[in-house]
């Protein structure tokens, strides 16, 4: 009887040793989660304060006395995270916020204005999709690759290279660059002896 008396109490004990044993750990790892990375000392106490972090703001708090103070963020430059997005983080607390890249277009090459990443690719298509045309030259004109985009390339101008001449009719003969810009004339050269033929594409016109 007396044995199994005292085999209760060690059960107890053991029981009490692991509880005590159990909320110090709690406890150390609440202090220690919210240890700053820059400790400083209470104004009141003299204990150690504990850092904690939000949105808004960092607070310095003495578990000792309940002593206590917020401050703002200090954050420092954004930087980026990658092709969407950007961060910045507090020098003081480590809290880090972050934001997609903005501000891009065509004729900043698609760069964030907040912290100058890269991440639209703007890029020059490798046909023409149209020309500007002088009566002398051409300058072909290539779309822009990146989705949405609007805004164009403009190539090297070049003078017209036309095929040959042909006609359009009884009246006039055209040659066509391949820009597509065309001039026309009017058939000549036509006498008795050549049966009234153009002399330049051909065509019996008288």
């Amino acid at each position: 009887m007396k044995t199994l008396k005292n085999n209760k109490t060690k059960t107890l004990l053991v029981a009490l040793i692991i509880l005590i044993f159990g909320i110090m750990i709690v406890f150390v790892c609440s202090k220690s989660s919210k240890m700053a990375a820059e400790s400083i000392s209470c104004a009141n106490c003299g204990a150690t304060m504990y850092l904690s972090k939000s949105s808004t703001g960092h607070t310095y708090s003495c578990l000792d006395c309940s002593y206590s103070f917020s401050n703002a963020h200090t954050f420092g430059y954004w930087s980026s995270t990658g092709s969407e997005k950007h961060s910045k983080t507090c020098s003081v607390c480590g809290y880090a916020i972050a934001e997609a890249h903005t501000g891009g277009t065509h004729s900043n090459d698609g760069s964030c204005t907040t912290c100058g990443q890269v991440y639209q690719r703007h890029s020059q298509s490798s046909d023409p999709n149209g020309y500007i045309k002088t009566s002398t030259t051409h300058t072909p004109s290539y779309a822009c690759t990146y989705d949405g985009c609007t805004e164009t390339y403009n190539g090297t101008s070049e003078k017209h290279t036309f095929g040959y001449w042909s006609s359009t009719g009884l009246e006039q003969h055209s040659k066509t660059c391949v820009c597509g810009y065309a001039v026309t004339e009017a058939h000549t050269g036509g006498t008795h002896s050549n049966d009234g033929s153009c002399t330049t594409c051909g065509q019996v016109y008288q």
